[in-house]
Parts: C-alpha cells; sequence; structure tokens
C-alpha cells in the first residue's frame, strides 16, 4: 500500500500521478477525511483501482507503476539497498569496503527507508551536528575542546574509533570525498589473534579509561565482552596503568595500518567501528581538504554476516 496516497480532498485511494479530469467525482464521495482502518484499506484500495481505471483507461501496468525513487540506479534493475548490504556486509568481514556506485547522500536516504529486517540510526557526533558531517582540516586554535584536531590541528591523527564518547558508539561509519585527495586515510583492523600477549588482552578488557563527553563522563575499557573496541585519545584518558599500556599499543598500530587512497570523486569508504581504527594522515599542505561523514547505528548488528572465526585469544 505504500504505493497510493490519500486525496486531499477526500478520504478515497488514489495513485500517486493520477488527477482527474475537472468537475468529475466519483459517484459517492465521502466527507470524512479520516484515514480508512488497516482493515478496510485493502477493500477501499481495490474499490478505488476499479474506479480509476474506468475514469481514465489507464492499464493495470501503468496504473500500479511504484513513485520515482531519487534512491534508485541509473540504468539498474537493483535498489541501492543492494549496495548499502553489500557495503555492511564486506566491512563486517573485511574491516572496510568502498563503492562508487552510490553518493554518500543517497546511502543516507536509503538507510532511512531501509525495509529489510535491519534498521538504522543516525549517530550525531555532537547534539547539533547535522547527520552527515563535513569534516575539513582545522588548526588547534579553532577546534572543538577535547577533540583530535585540537591536540594536532591539521597534522597526522592518531588512530582512533568515532563516536567513542557516546554510551553506545556507530557501528559503521561511512566517508566520502568528492575530489580526489593526496592525503590517506589510514585503516588499521583489530584483531586478538594479533596481540603481542595475553596480559594485553587482559589490560584491552579491564583496563580502564575515562571517558569524556559534554559536560558528563563515565568510565570504559577499550575492548569489551560485546567485541567492540572504543578508541579515541581525544576524549579518552587511561584511568590505570592497563589503560596506559593498551593506549601505547594501539598508538603504535599505526605503522601497521593500511593507507586507503581517494583516488575517485564521490568514492564510498564504509568502515566497521567497532573493529577498525582508522585516521588522517598529513593535511598541512591539503588545508581545503574536504570529507563527509555518516555514522550509523545498526538495530542487529549481528544479522549482518560475520567475519569467519579465528583462533586466538578468547574473548572473557
Amino acid at each position: 500500500m505504500s504505493d497510493y496516497l490519500i486525496s486531499p480532498r477526500s478520504s478515497e485511494w488514489m495513485p500517486p500521478n493520477f488527477s482527474r479530469p475537472n468537475g468529475d467525482r466519483p459517484s459517492s464521495q465521502s466527507n470524512s477525511r479520516r484515514k480508512p482502518s488497516r482493515h478496510q484499506t485493502d477493500t477501499l484500495a481495490d474499490n478505488r483501482l476499479q474506479t480509476e481505471r474506468r475514469w481514465r483507461h489507464i492499464s493495470p501496468g501503468n496504473l500500479l507503476t511504484p513513485r520515482a525513487n531519487p534512491a534508485r540506479k541509473a540504468g539498474d534493475n537493483g535498489m541501492l539497498t543492494t549496495v548499502l548490504e553489500k557495503l555492511l556486509t564486506d566491512a563486517r568481514q573485511n574491516g572496510w569496503s568502498t563503492t562508487t556506485d552510490a553518493s554518500l547522500a543517497d546511502l543516507a536516504l536509503e538507510a532511512e527507508r531501509y525495509k529489510r529486517g535491519l534498521s538504522f540510526t543516525h549517530v550525531r557526533n555532537r547534539p547539533t551536528s547535522p547527520p552527515i558531517e563535513v569534516l575539513t582540516p582545522t588548526s588547534s586554535d579553532n577546534a572543538p575542546a577535547r577533540s583530535l584536531s585540537a591536540m594536532h590541528g591539521e597534522g597526522p591523527q592518531p588512530l582512533h574509533t568515532d563516536g567513542a564518547h557516546h554510551q553506545v558508539p556507530p557501528h559503521i561509519v561511512l566517508l566520502s570525498s568528492r575530489q580526489i585527495s593526496s592525503v590517506a586515510t589510514w585503516l588499521w583492523r583489530f584483531d586478538t589473534a594479533q596481540l603481542p600477549s595475553t596480559s594485553m588482552h587482559h589490560d584491552l578488557l579491564h583496563g580502564v579509561f575515562t571517558v569524556r563527553s559534554g559536560r558528563s563522563c563515565f568510565l570504559s575499557p577499550a575492548w569489551t565482552h560485546r567485541e567492540q573496541l572504543r578508541y579515541d585519545p581525544g576524549c579518552m584518558e587511561p584511568a590505570d596503568d592497563r589503560a596506559q599500556r593498551v593506549a601505547t599499543f594501539l598508538n603504535s598500530r599505526i605503522e601497521h595500518g593500511t593507507a586507503f587512497s581517494w583516488t575517485t570523486p564521490g568514492q564510498v569508504l564504509a568502515i566497521d567501528n567497532r573493529r577498525v581504527t582508522h585516521a588522517r594522515g598529513d593535511a598541512v599542505n591539503e588545508p581545503h581538504r574536504t570529507i563527509e561523514r555518516l555514522a550509523l547505528l545498526v538495530n542487529d548488528w549481528s544479522g549482518v554476516n560475520k567475519p569467519p572465526l579465528r583462533r586466538g585469544l578468547p574473548i572473557s
């Protein structure tokens, strides 16, 4: 029933592109503007369909043509949900994924309209931030307090996860650049099988960080029993020796990271924010670099395909 609208002049249902000739009205028009009940919807729609066909002599194939969807891919029968699903699945399995088949704005719109079992919530970095944020290199003097830009300015940033100051960080982060950029985005995937020692695993689970979020703060480890990594040196401060060792270990991982290059305008990079840290390279020589960011919380992240299990240190 999503392809039909209620006429503003009556309670009748009609197709979205239908316009009745002037003076032509149904024989039994109700003065009530109340939407029919769910039990009456199917019967009412069937009756109106037959009436509309007689009025306009429109064939069933033309009458039931869905409304134009701005999120459709030109020249492709598939919806952009396919692109969104593939991005999420690949990011969950490989840590990150990329596409040029859809813009970030189209993916944001498709996330709002997604009706295949999952639902998405936009996670704003700050209460006043728009759903899609525009990130540009900012000097330390002009950057918000406790942000990475306040600490490092336009220089290279350390590895971090987005939304670490939220009680529930986003599952997926989508980044996009409309222009080619020579400043790489560094990526490092956290893997318990690659930890240097059992003691580091213990520190990740039990080291306490003070996480500052606006005027409030809370305590959290870097790695939780929900198998999610939370780390941002801008808003997280080690509160004990174990957390200090974790911070030193995570800060050194950029040497083992992978450089992602923005070589295609409109390219979208999807990052599994629960297992992959990322960092911006040195942007001193490219102060006008612009990256768009969309952070999403998935209502059932376990419903997205998981990476294959690997033998390593136990998460318990």
